[in-house]
Parts: structure tokens; sequence; C-alpha cells
């Protein structure tokens, strides 16, 4: 847990760190390339839903709960 950060959660920069992402160099890499698939519809789903209750990102800054929940994750680690 020590190791753990909120970055090395996020599936396009776990493949970077495991020196995996370039198609290039690795090509048909199912696991990264169906990973980036369900990452990137999942980022646009709660891209939508955070665009449905917060207008604008002063609203997000504002918002106590996650700010909380962003101190958590990033910063008490």
């Amino acid at each position: 847990m020590k190791t753990l950060t909120y970055k090395s959660l996020c599936f396009p920069e776990a493949m970077k760190a495991r020196g995996v992402d370039n198609k290039d160099d690795l090509p048909n890499y199912y696991y990264r390339d169906d990973g980036m698939m369900v990452w990137e519809a999942v980022k646009s789903y709660v891209s939508d839903v955070v665009r449905i209750y917060y207008s604008s990102d002063k609203t997000v800054q504002e918002d106590e709960e996650i700010q909380a929940f962003v101190h958590d994750v990033c910063i008490s680690v």
C-alpha cells in the first residue's frame, strides 16, 4: 500500500509504467487494447454524469465531498 498511488490506478499510466503502452513496439497486446477501450468507455460515462450534475469546474471545486475524496485518494496515501 505504501507504493500505491492514484496515478498507478489509471490504466493508461499503468500500461506506460510497465512499458507496454506502444502499439508499434508490442502489437496485438489484447490486455492493453481491450483495457483502453474499457477505460475510454468509463471515462466517457463518468464525464457525461459529471456534466449533468456540475455546471462548471468551480462547482466541482466547491463540492466539499468531492474535495475530501480527492484529498483521501491523492494526498493521504
